[in-house]
């Protein structure tokens, strides 16, 4: 009678051990080569602009395409200095203007109103001057610091949010703002998205109205103050200056902005310059919040084209 050949114990834990590392290798490739995991857009930290972008960086998250120019600005390298024939536009913001990680470069208000004013024959440039989190003291020291390199207009988008958002030197966290590239896009994965199989899934980036009411506990008065210089140097450097509001997803469902855009109104009015609300340029293209915003506060590709729109339609009363 003959018995079934089995394998030998060794051979047995060869081919486990084999199986392993398949299953590892195979889940870096899909992290790092799929999902874009393992080289986030590196942060670094800076003595009086908190931080910023690390210069000189393209890389690909989600598949979304992420290019940081030699300016910590999420745009095509910047000439310096600019042609007689261009018309700058620098746009400074937060994460809502930058677009973090689920938003493609190509889909960003700032390369929008770049490619409408090329396709409309004008040489022009738009830096999209921002990062996440940053609030008025990080834009006045990135001001001081840079200059507003020969910039014809100035665009400055805000939120309610942002008369809280002060500097606070602490150090960056590495799920928030790495500023070295971890050692494995599968670990990344596990560390930053291990949150998803326990409650809904969650996208880099994503803010909750429990995060804008902790930052509602700062100092108002120095982010106002940092405004008002910020504005003021705006308006000494280049010729215009605009500033927009950007309403949160519960000012846009109730259909008008509250308290905080008042309060930014009045700062923004004392130094000779218009806040307008972003909500009207919103509406013309959904009435829909889904639509519009990835979570409470940042827009998706369609807000993106609703900020662009109304910086397009400003730009046009120039000429």
């Amino acid at each position: 009678m003959k018995y079934p050949v089995t394998a030998k114990p060794r051979s047995v834990v060869l081919v486990v051990v084999a199986l392993g590392v398949a299953c590892l290798v195979s889940g870096e490739l899909f992290a790092r080569f799929y999902l874009g995991l393992g080289t986030p857009a590196l942060s670094e930290p800076h003595p009086t602009i908190e931080y910023l972008f690390s210069p000189g960086q393209s890389v690909s998250r989600f598949r979304n395409r992420i290019h940081i120019n030699e300016y910590g600005m999420r745009s095509d390298a910047v000439a310096v200095p600019k042609a007689d024939t261009e018309t700058r536009i620098l746009v400074f913001g937060d994460s809502v203007i930058n677009g973090g990680n689920t938003i493609d470069q190509s889909e960003l208000a700032t390369t929008i109103v770049a490619n409408e004013q090329h396709g409309a024959g004008h040489d022009a440039y738009v830096g999209n001057v921002s990062a996440i989190s940053w609030g008025p003291g990080n834009w006045l020291a990135y001001a001081r610091e840079f200059g507003f390199i020969d910039a014809d207009i100035v665009v400055l988008v805000l939120s309610g949010h942002d008369r809280h958002d002060n500097p606070t030197f602490a150090p960056l966290s590495p799920s928030t703002h790495p500023t070295k590239a971890p050692p494995s896009a599968l670990l990344e994965a596990l560390a930053r998205y291990r949150a998803a199989s326990v409650s809904s899934a969650r996208v880099e980036g994503q803010v909750t109205y429990e995060d804008l009411a902790q930052e509602a506990d700062a100092d108002t008065r120095q982010g106002l103050e940092d405004l008002e210089r910020f504005l003021s140097l705006a308006m000494a450097s280049s010729q215009h200056v605009r500033v927009f509001y950007h309403p949160d997803r519960s000012e846009f469902d109730a259909g008008n902005v509250g308290e905080d855009f008042d309060v930014i109104r009045k700062t923004v009015e004392s130094g000779g310059q218009t806040l307008v609300s972003l909500l009207p340029h919103y509406r013309i293209l959904s009435g829909d919040s889904d639509a519009l915003y990835a979570d409470v506060i940042h827009p998706t590709g369609l807000g993106q084209r609703g900020i662009a729109n109304a910086i397009i339609k400003s730009i046009a009363t120039l000429e």
